[in-house]
C-alpha cells in the first residue's frame, strides 16, 4: 500500500485536482478533513484548539484507511497540512509529530501560479496569507527530506503529471495517464 498527500496554499487547485481523479478499485479517496468537519460544525474554527482536533481527526482517518486493502490511499490535505497551518497561526505544535508519522510515499504540491485566486484569498491580506502558506509548506516539506512533485498548469495537465507520476512509480494497474475531457467526477469519500 502506498500513500499519496495532495498539499498545496489554498486555491492553488488541490480539490479541484483531487476530485477529477478517476475512481479506481485500488485507491481509497481521504476528502480534505478540515472542509468535512466545519461543514458540519463551522463554529470550530475560530476555537483554540480546532488544530489539535483537526490533527487528531486527520490521523485517525489515515490511520484507519492504511487498515485497508487498497493499493493506494490518495489525500487531500494530510497532517503535514495541519502542521504548516499550526505554524501560520502560531498555534503550538510538537515538532516530534512532523517525524513520528512520515507515511506519505509521494507529496504533491500544487503550484499557486496561474491559479486565480477566490473569495477572501482574492484580497489583499489574503494574498499574502496564501504566499506566507505556500512558504511554510515549502519549508516544512524541506525539513522533513520527501522530495515533492510541484504541478502547475491547467487542471488538464496536472491531473496527468498527477496520473503519470503514481502510474510509473507504482504501477497499479488500470491508473491510466491518458485524460479523458468529460469534466470533473467526484472522488468517492471513505465511510467508517
Amino acid at each position: 500500500m502506498a500513500k499519496i498527500l495532495l498539499s498545496g496554499a489554498p486555491c492553488s487547485g488541490k480539490t479541484t485536482l483531487f476530485e477529477s481523479i478517476p475512481p479506481h478499485k485500488s485507491i481509497i479517496f481521504i476528502p480534505e478533513v478540515a472542509r468535512c468537519i466545519l461543514s458540519e460544525k463551522p463554529e470550530l474554527k475560530p476555537q483554540p484548539n480546532f488544530q489539535d482536533y483537526l490533527l487528531s481527526e486527520q490521523l485517525r482517518l489515515e490511520q484507519l484507511v492504511e487498515q485497508s486493502q487498497s493499493s493506494l490511499i490518495i489525500c487531500d490535505r494530510g497532517y503535514l497540512d495541519v502542521i504548516a497551518y499550526s505554524r501560520f497561526f502560531g498555534h503550538p505544535i510538537d515538532n516530534e509529530l512532523i517525524f513520528k508519522f512520515l507515511p506519505y510515499d509521494m507529496i504533491f504540491q500544487t503550484s499557486t501560479e496561474g491559479v486565480m485566486p477566490v473569495g477572501e484569498y482574492s484580497t489583499e491580506s489574503g494574498l499574502q496569507e496564501r504566499q506566507k502558506l505556500d512558504e511554510i509548506f515549502h519549508s516544512l516539506f524541506g525539513e522533513i527530506g520527501i522530495p515533492t512533485i510541484e504541478l502547475k498548469g491547467p487542471p488538464e495537465t496536472r491531473l496527468h503529471s498527477f496520473l503519470s507520476s503514481i502510474s510509473n512509480r507504482f504501477n497499479i494497474e488500470g491508473v491510466n495517464p491518458i485524460i479523458e475531457r468529460r469534466g470533473f467526477i467526484r472522488g468517492r469519500e471513505l465511510e467508517g
